[in-house]
């Protein structure tokens, strides 16, 4: 059994904040040394606590949009099963791919420069394996408001309630050859110091501190998050799809208030398609989001119309590496 002290959990929280920080940073905030900081980050990876970090990129900021497929399965044995999802990690243009328990068995999230070019990916999907499917609902996403982990928080007080909106209108930026080159290399790979980023791209530590300030200030970068283990750390990832009505501005203002300044909710997504909004959940037990649609329903009658808990258990392929990024890398280096 993995045991995981105050310190420990501090540290995490640290990390879920902004996982790019320095260790002198880090070891000021939980009040130890940089060097006995860096020793519980390397016993948290290695006991599989923290299994990668990744950068959060705002692909509406070059270009993408993000379209979802949810599906219910029919006709499948596990062998067949498992064929079909490794087929479907291994397609580069699908950037998460994940099981899931309730109305809905798969969950498929896709980039696409429009819907023509999501379309040519979901004919592609609907063609191979539309016998297996007994339902499908198609969601696009028009906003996404990422928040804090703030059940991660060692106390209540120490809870970070910012939030960061993305993935909203497309407003295309143009980047050059090492911007894409350091979004490539830090997407799956988010601690990588500005000097070993130096040395990965054979560029000057100058040029990449100068390049990803850029990239920051033009918030395509966004975060710095670690990948963690719900298992060793008691949570289970959930959605929670919302259908809304009457939603004005005053009661949409309130609303988001409200679930910023819930410890579980990490992200609330604006959609297209049978439903308006999405909450992602982490949380310890499936009755916290019980209680949640209880809380919603009391608190915003008026804009609630219908609620439906998902439970996504099992994330087969999570990557930022999308072929679009590869293509236009391969162009800028031929020019």
């Amino acid at each position: 059994m993995v045991k995981i002290d105050l310190k420990d959990r501090k540290i995490i929280y640290q990390l879920a904040l902004n996982a790019r920080q320095n260790l002198s940073r880090i070891a000021k905030k939980v009040g130890l040394s940089p060097q006995l900081v860096e020793y519980k980050i390397k016993r948290l990876e290695n006991l599989g606590v923290i299994t990668g970090y990744y950068t959060c990129i705002d692909i509406s900021k070059i270009g993408y949009s993000i379209f979802k497929i949810y599906i219910k399965l029919q006709n499948l044995d596990e062998k067949k099963e498992k064929d079909m999802i490794d087929d479907l990690r291994n397609n580069p243009n699908i950037t998460w791919v994940a099981k899931c328990d309730g109305v809905w068995d798969l969950y498929l999230v896709i980039w696409g420069k429009n819907v023509f070019d999501f379309n040519e990916i979901f004919t592609w999907i609907n063609n191979k394996y539309s016998y297996y499917f007994s339902k499908k609902s198609i969601i696009a996403n028009t906003k996404v408001i990422q928040l804090m982990r703030k059940y991660l928080a060692p106390a209540k007080k120490d809870a970070d309630y910012s939030s960061t909106t993305w993935a909203g209108e497309i407003s295309e930026v143009t980047l050059d050859k090492i911007d894409f080159e350091i979004l490539l290399t830090i997407a799956l790979n988010a601690r990588l110091s500005d000097s070993e980023l130096a040395r990965k791209l054979k560029i000057s530590r100058e040029v990449v501190a100068y390049h990803l300030k850029k990239l920051m200030d033009k918030k395509i970068i966004y975060g710095f998050k670690p990948f963690l283990n719900g298992d060793i750390l008691n949570f289970k990832t959930y959605k929670i799809f919302l259908t809304i009505q009457s939603l004005t501005k005053d009661r949409e203002k309130a609303l988001m208030s409200f679930l910023n300044y819930h410890p579980n909710v990490i992200e609330v997504i604006y959609c297209m398609g049978n439903w308006e909004l999405e909450l992602d959940i982490e949380s310890s037990s499936i009755d916290i989001n019980h209680d949640l649609i209880r809380e919603l329903r009391n608190k915003f009658t008026d804009v609630i119309r219908e609620a439906e808990i998902l439970h996504v258990y099992k994330s087969y392929k999570y990557t930022y590496l999308t072929e679009g990024l590869k293509e236009i890398k391969e162009k800028l280096q031929k020019s």
